[in-house]
């Protein structure tokens, strides 16, 4: 009897065990089937030619077939993923069928959970066939940031910075918080290496850096670019639902620690900003509108053209708001809220100067506190004394009325408002009595005598400035100049701030020395010095050095120094007159002086027509030349 119940428990334990892993084979064996059936009907539905798998890895279409513009070979699952949307299409579908390891965030159906959402509705993914991966790190971080609404930022130009000559977008993402202060910012942008200007320039040009994706709180951005840079911001609210904010969020996250090199003219921030705000709404074409270069204000107007944004808002920085309300203040006046900065004055004896209306009271007290918030984000102050003297000044303001004058300031022209970054330019002129026509292009951007409406005043950035020159009588062509670099920052200096102005320019450009001797040679000049804005215009002054190189020379080289000034008078916004004088003396190789003089007016007829009137008269070594020229140059982009 005992014999014969052991036999009927060893043969139920191996019939149970039989039984099992019948079960587990059958299951292995039907996942097995399972993947292989969503990798058929992949394939035959054509998912990897669809728009949206294209926009998740960031294809475009090459001569010889697709290349992602992502770099790091960790974001494909494939080894020739950066290359073959259908390869990288099935390695990514038979990568969710892996068993996660003890780190089950690193699962590709965590990593890589925006491939998974989407491919998950294309192919009704049955999920019980799927081993289960518990994405607790993507959840954290949506839950923190709670994505809702999103607006696209830009913070406007700033020419001391090689990075941010153009300006700058950004994306915010908006949960539940009233203040959009508490948002998160998205950027993308380069991996500094604490390069100098000129070298960053040079690498950046040609994709020497690392761009990565980066999330910050709003505020930190506000306070780096408004606050800390003077940088004016513009926020750009888009009309995007809840739901598609939360596909650019499933796309950011799988971009998260994943490299693609930087280019200043095409990959760069603006252009990469793009593919997220398509992964939110793929049915737009956002990215294929832009073939060669990518300036950050053309991504704005294509944007606005799409018809993504509802609603556009400015963020003025402190330099401006400084500026507005020194505006209303007499000299000894600013010297009263410098005097409060530095603590000499009690905030509270203000209140108490009879010599002070009600107004300018309200004025020293505002531009004061500002004045505190920016020399303490600069670290000039430190915090306890920020803190206490800022209180002080927000007590004592609090005692007079909100307003006795109604004074705001008024939001400037917005950056899409202004001339398209492109320029064609047709001229007809006159040197030393030879006609002449000139043909240039201009790919970017702007130049001291274009119109300053959604611009920086007194800042000039030109890149690949090409001209030719066809002189009638002669019946011959010359290339009169190709600008590589032509840069110009003429910051203002005021009561509370004396920045550097400055200028870099280098290209090839025609010299004539004699009247019979001309010829093309590299320059490099850089120069720097002071400007002042004043009712009457904008004067500058300048000490420049240059380096010249070519056959012009007998000594195939020349390096001088000089001063130069100008004038430059916006006249109600339809002209501009502008005026200079420079003069070069060169003191190693060839050795000789230049003196030059230029006078011109531009008349504004559009934002994106402009005509110009420029006269030159120039002495080399005692040989006189001069020039007048009309020019037409139209804006496009």
């Amino acid at each position: 009897m005992f014999k014969r119940r052991m036999h009927l428990k060893i043969i139920s334990a191996y019939v149970f065990f039989m039984f099992f892993i019948s079960s587990s084979a059958s299951a292995d064996l039907d996942r097995a089937s399972y993947k292989n059936y969503l990798k058929k009907t992949a394939v035959e539905k054509a998912l990897f030619n669809k728009r949206y798998w294209h926009i998740l890895l960031h294809y475009k279409k090459k001569f010889s077939g697709y290349e992602s513009f992502i770099d790091d070979p960790k974001f494909f699952l494939n080894p020739e993923g950066k290359y073959n949307p259908e390869k990288e299409l099935l390695s990514t579908i038979e990568s969710f069928f892996e068993e996660p390891q003890e780190n089950a965030n690193l699962h590709p159906r965590c990593r890589f959970i925006a491939r998974y959402e989407w491919l998950k509705e294309e192919l009704k993914i049955d999920e019980s066939f799927i081993p289960q991966a518990k994405c607790d790190e993507f959840e954290d971080i949506f839950l923190r940031v709670n994505p809702k609404s999103a607006s696209l930022i830009f913070p406007a130009s700033y020419p001391n910075s090689p990075a941010s000559m153009f300006g700058h977008t950004l994306i915010r993402l908006e949960g539940e918080y009233r203040s959009h202060l508490l948002a998160y910012a998205v950027n993308y942008s380069a991996i500094p290496e604490d390069d100098f200007a000129l070298i960053y320039t040079f690498k950046g040009i040609f994709g020497y850096y690392k761009g990565i994706f980066t999330a910050l709180p709003y505020y930190d951005k506000v306070r780096e670019y408004s606050d800390i840079e003077r940088r004016d911001i513009w926020e750009y609210n888009l009309n995007l639902k809840e739901h598609e904010v939360k596909k650019m969020f499933l796309h950011l996250w799988e971009l998260k620690d994943i490299y693609q090199f930087y280019y200043f003219f095409d990959e760069n921030c603006s252009y990469n900003i793009l593919f997220l705000l398509e992964s939110a709404r793929p049915n737009i074409n956002l990215t294929g509108r832009f073939k060669f270069w990518v300036i950050p204000v053309d991504t704005i107007r294509i944007v606005i053209d799409e018809g993504l944004v509802e609603k556009v808002i400015y963020r003025p920085s402190i330099h401006s708001r400084v500026a507005f309300i020194s505006s209303f203040l007499e000299r000894n006046e600013l010297k009263i809220a410098e005097d409060v900065v530095k603590g000499k004055i009690n905030p509270e004896e203000i209140l108490k100067n009879q010599n002070l209306t009600v107004f300018k009271k309200q004025k020293i007290l505002e531009l004061s506190a500002e004045l505190l918030q920016y020399e303490y984000y600069k670290k000039v102050l430190t915090k306890e004394y920020y803190q206490k003297q800022y209180y002080k000044v927000l007590v004592a303001r609090s005692t007079l009325p909100i307003s006795v004058e109604e004074v705001v300031l008024q939001a400037p022209k917005s950056p899409e408002k202004g001339h398209e970054s492109t320029r064609l330019s047709f001229g007809l002129g006159m040197f030393n009595s030879k006609n002449y026509l000139q043909f240039s292009i201009r790919p970017a951007y702007h130049d001291l005598y274009n119109s300053d409406d959604g611009y920086i005043e007194g800042s000039q950035i030109v890149f690949t400035d090409l001209s030719l020159r066809y002189f009638l009588a002669d019946k011959r062509f010359t290339l009169q100049s190709l600008k590589l670099i032509d840069i110009v920052s003429l910051a203002s200096f005021d009561y509370f701030n004396m920045p550097f102005s400055w200028r870099v320019k280098t290209g090839f450009e025609r010299k004539q020395l004699t009247i019979k001797k001309d010829d093309i040679f590299y320059n490099l000049t850089t120069g720097g010095g002071l400007s002042y804005k004043s009712t009457i215009g904008h004067m500058f002054l300048l000490l420049n050095g240059a380096i010249e190189l070519g056959g012009v020379y007998e000594k195939d080289y020349s390096i001088g120094f000089g001063l130069e000034m100008g004038f430059i008078k916006n006249i109600s916004g339809f002209s501009k007159l502008f005026a200079n004088i420079e003069t070069m003396h060169y003191v190693m190789g060839d050795e000789y002086n230049v003196f030059k003089g230029c006078f011109g007016q531009s008349f504004y007829i559009n934002k994106d027509v402009e005509v110009r009137l420029t006269f030159e008269r120039q002495k080399i070594f005692n040989n006189y030349f001069s020039n007048i020229e009309l020019t037409l140059n139209y804006f496009f982009q």
